[in-house]
């Protein structure tokens, strides 16, 4: 593609003032990127000249006044920037058409949902940005169609001929989220080859989808009993159909991974739950006792929440909860697990932290609290604070390091709150 690594412009051609507007709100909302807009072929010209590599995907409607049916979506797929054609249903189609391929969606201005599917379609390219798919095809030209597609779309794309390869390269990227695998494939054949994808990569995890340039009933059957999720014939395929299947593979995990994720989180914080605390917990508690790795236990609690829950209401703790986990979050490190194990009490495992660097880490998350405010209402600012206790020492289980924690807890509250015990 022509535009960079990681544009950061979106652009719409639409030449109704009140849609356009509802459509840039959305998209600025959910994406934090900038629109530019454009009413009119010759602005959207002007606008692709003076962002010759910054756009990310542009959404162009199908008859934009001063061009001909679909000329302003051509002038925008020459620049190879992904195109949502925003359409009438009175609109003639763009299949066939050149650069067609490069087309995300075609929506319906008419339908209900129309707004939420532009803005779907715009939320799927971002995405590609970070997600790689590995393509296996002992054929060059099929290895470069397929490959060329996806790379239009945005994709992280691997492309190898043969089975070890591919196993290198998922050992390489374990993140690959679609693996495309046509029957021929040398070194073993497409189907052995999903079978051995599937020791490490189950279906919740990554998609696969079988290729054939035969249509064989039997192959496709083959590939899906053996771990595939879907199967299509490429000779003469359309780029449409192509995608349809891609994007419904990788719809499939990312509602999975939402499920997944609904699990293991507070609805109300967005942290860590006590069951997924104790269940990861404890796994990482006997890693550390393999490794003899530092390990530091801490238990936390909000300083006079009940008081702020009578004082202002529920709807007012809530939103303390809310901000004092937005402070965790951006304190501590992805390896680290910070639960909310129950009400206003909280629960923090650091990795390879030994005594001295926990009580720096969470005296400095206390002072960070303490420092902060959270407005409610008309009423003046709410001031926070927290205590928290901590086990720097390494004790037989998990479940005794939160015991001393919460030892600790209760001193630091005991001494006056806004204070951290550790031993």
């Amino acid at each position: 593609m022509t535009s960079t690594e990681n544009p950061k412009i979106i652009l719409l051609a639409e030449n109704d003032p009140a849609l356009a507007d509802r459509i840039k709100t959305r998209i600025q909302a959910e994406t934090k990127l900038t629109v530019i807009c454009a009413g009119d072929h010759a602005e959207t010209l002007r606008l692709l000249s003076q962002y010759p590599q910054g756009i990310a995907v542009a959404l162009a409607e199908y008859r934009l006044p001063g061009a001909t049916d679909g000329d302003t979506v051509l002038e925008i797929l020459s620049s190879n920037i992904p195109v949502v054609i925003l359409k009438s249903i009175h609109d003639g189609g763009f299949r066939g058409r050149p650069a067609s391929w490069l087309v995300v969606e075609h929506v319906l201005k008419e339908k209900p949902r129309a707004i939420e599917m532009a803005v779907a379609a715009v939320g799927r390219i971002l995405r590609n940005r970070r997600t790689r798919v590995l393509v296996a095809d002992s054929s060059p030209v099929a290895q470069e169609t397929l490959s060329h597609l996806l790379a239009m779309h945005c994709y992280q794309v691997d492309s190898v001929s043969h089975v070890d390869q591919a196993l290198e390269q998922l050992a390489r990227h374990p993140d690959t989220r679609l693996a495309i695998v046509d029957i021929n494939v040398a070194g073993l054949d497409g189907v052995s080859l999903v079978q051995k994808i599937r020791d490490s990569h189950p279906p919740d995890n990554m998609a696969v989808i079988g290729t054939s340039a035969i249509a064989d009933n039997k192959i496709a059957a083959r590939f899906i009993r053996n771990g595939a999720n879907d199967f299509f014939i490429k000779k003469d395929f359309l780029p449409e159909e192509f995608f349809c299947r891609v994007n419904q593979c990788l719809d499939q995990l990312d509602r999975i991974a939402s499920i997944r994720e609904t699990a293991i989180r507070d609805h109300l914080t967005g942290l860590y739950n006590r069951r997924f605390f104790f269940d990861v917990g404890n796994k990482l508690f006997a890693h550390a006792c393999r490794q003899n790795s530092p390990i530091a236990c801490a238990v936390i609690d909000i300083d006079h929440f009940k008081q702020i829950n009578d004082t202002f209401g529920h709807k007012a703790g809530d939103l303390v909860l809310r901000q004092v986990s937005g402070l965790f979050r951006a304190r501590f490190r992805e390896s680290d697990i910070v639960a909310r194990i129950g009400g206003e009490e909280f629960c923090v495992l650091g990795l390879n932290m030994d005594e001295a660097n926990a009580f720096r880490i969470f005296d400095q998350l206390r002072k960070t609290v303490a420092a902060s405010q959270l407005d409610i209402g008309d009423s003046d600012p709410v001031r926070i604070s927290i205590s928290i206790g901590i086990c720097a020492l390494r004790l037989n289980s998990l479940e005794e390091m939160i015991q001393a924690a919460d030892v600790n807890l209760y001193r630091a509250k005991s001494s006056g709150r806004n204070r951290v015990v550790i031993s």
